[in-house]
């Protein structure tokens, strides 16, 4: 633990705002966000179907932020997009407080995507570029941790203030945002009058949309993992995007479950993420993502067959283990896929996978509205196995690469 505290006060002052700011800033999506399903469909009588197109909207828009934000931060700056994308956050969630109108809501959803999706790519970039080589997976370990802290106390708090009947939550992470804006904008000023820009020269390589296709059609190892993981992210949105609305039909207390599973997810994340990781580097990768997205289908189908809420829990520790084997394998994978020129394209193709986002709540709504529960969550755990389909592929076009690369590299 000394020697977590003494790398943390190693990094740029900055860097640590954007590492604490964190905790905060997710301490105010998971008290809210989460529960927005709940709160429009009691509060406005909304259908699954159109809460799953709004949330899908922000699916849209977060996409073309993924992609636009590296580009639009090198002409604008990237301190000025970081604020601008708090105080749109901020307007957001007043917003949500406070609007009746479905238009509206789709408006919300779109800037909410837009602006999450700008300062989450902003914000990583920031950090690699103002840390050490030899730092940055120490930093991005600090931001995992905060990410996860956070979800672990939204949650509750959103449950305590009983979030699926108020504006209360929303309001409040619009003050979040807000306060985190200011700070941001002090440090930001502080930073530049005794060290001149926060900008740094060891910077990947700009990508472009263009650039993104033309690496997908010559790589074809990375155009199968994008494509399984559209489908896999499509099954995964499941437990975010319609998990709640899906208990409240099932559970007089569905949304107090709902809390308390989001929990245990954060809770098993934080605990497991390091060992699971250190474990998995040991396995065979094909094996590892077998592992992990065989979990995956099991809880989804857990979450729509499970009785109680002791077999729901179940189902979210199964989920939470695939959760945090998953992430780290998924980022390594591409490394290795990735030349060192073109990181920026092939960590820019990964956004592709947004449009998981978009269909799991247009679809699930649909799904949910005329079948049911047990229904929507058969469907995507199908569809999570069928994802190994297309990862196999990848795996093995990656192989066959490597294999072609050794074999050069002993003729020459």
């Amino acid at each position: 633990m000394k020697g977590m505290l003494k790398s943390f006060f190693l990094f740029q002052p900055i860097v640590r705002v954007l590492l604490i700011g964190t905790v905060f800033m997710f301490i105010g999506i998971s008290m809210s966000s989460p529960f927005l399903a709940i709160y429009l469909a009691k509060n406005m009588g909304l259908s699954a179907t159109v809460i799953g197109t709004i949330i899908g909207s922000g699916a849209i828009a977060g996409m073309i932020g993924g992609f636009l934000g590296g580009v639009v931060s090198d002409k604008v700056g990237k301190n000025k997009l970081l604020v601008l994308s708090l105080f749109t956050s901020a307007f957001v969630f007043i917003g949500y407080a406070t609007v009746n109108e479905v238009i509206f809501l789709y408006l919300l959803s779109s800037l909410s995507g837009l602006s999450n999706t700008i300062f989450h790519t902003v914000s990583r970039a920031m950090i690699s570029e103002l840390t050490e080589k030899q730092e940055r997976t120490q930093a991005f370990a600090f931001l995992n941790l905060a990410l996860n802290i956070g979800w672990g106390v939204g949650p509750l708090l959103g449950v305590a203030f009983g979030v699926s009947g108020t504006a209360t939550p929303f309001l409040i992470t619009a003050l979040i945002f807000v306060l985190y804006g200011f700070i941001l904008v002090y440090q930001v000023k502080s930073m530049q009058e005794s060290a001149g820009d926060l900008e740094k020269k060891d910077v990947a390589p700009e990508f472009s949309v263009k650039n993104v296709f033309h690496t997908l059609r010559k790589d074809t190892a990375l155009m199968m993992f994008v494509i399984g993981s559209i489908l896999l992210t499509t099954a995964w949105g499941q437990f975010t995007v319609l998990l709640s609305q899906h208990l409240l039909i099932e559970f007089p207390n569905g949304g107090e479950i709902f809390g308390i599973m989001l929990v245990i997810n954060a809770i098993v994340i934080v605990m497991i993420q390091l060992p699971i990781a250190k474990w998995a580097e040991k396995k065979s990768l094909k094996l590892m993502i077998n592992l992990g997205v065989s979990m995956v289908a099991i809880g989804l189908i857990g979450f729509g067959y499970s009785s109680t809420a002791l077999f729901l829990f179940a189902s979210m520790i199964i989920f939470s283990l695939a959760e945090a084997l998953l992430n780290p394998l998924f980022s390594t994978y591409i490394d290795k896929l990735s030349p060192a020129h073109l990181k920026g394209s092939y960590f820019g193709a990964t956004n592709l996978t947004m449009l998981g986002l978009l269909l799991s709540p247009v679809l699930g709504g649909f799904i949910l509205d005329t079948y049911g529960g047990s229904v929507l969550y058969s469907v995507f755990g199908t569809l999570a196995v069928v994802s190994l389909i297309f990862y196999g592929i990848s795996l093995k076009c990656y192989e066959g690469n490597q294999q072609v690369v050794l074999i050069e590299q002993e003729v020459v």
